[in-house]
């Protein structure tokens, strides 16, 4: 198996586990996280901002594991478009 596939399958057990969602509960307690902005887009294994802000790297990506475990850039954490609510006719992540 390739490294990508085994990465590709670390992200699908990831999203799926109900221990990562309750680490994702445990860190929406003390703040907004990444995960639950409607802005995130993911494209491979990287996460980016529709709005275009820079999360990490000098693409402007972050690694999208690190978001489904709940870590959150700084700057989500006071950006003034984080969009957490679903509007009609969007579909949910």
């Amino acid at each position: 198996m390739s490294k990508q596939e085994q990465y590709k399958e670390e992200i699908l057990k990831c999203a799926l586990s109900p221990e990562i969602e309750k680490l994702r509960d445990s860190r929406r307690e003390r703040s907004r996280i990444a995960y639950d902005c409607f802005n995130l887009r993911e494209r491979k294994d990287r996460a980016y901002c529709v709005k275009g802000y820079c999360l990490g790297t000098e693409d402007g990506s972050y690694d999208l594991l690190s978001i489904l475990r709940g870590v959150t850039p700084s700057i989500c954490k006071k950006c003034p478009d984080f969009d957490d609510v679903e509007v009609e006719g969007d579909s949910p992540r």
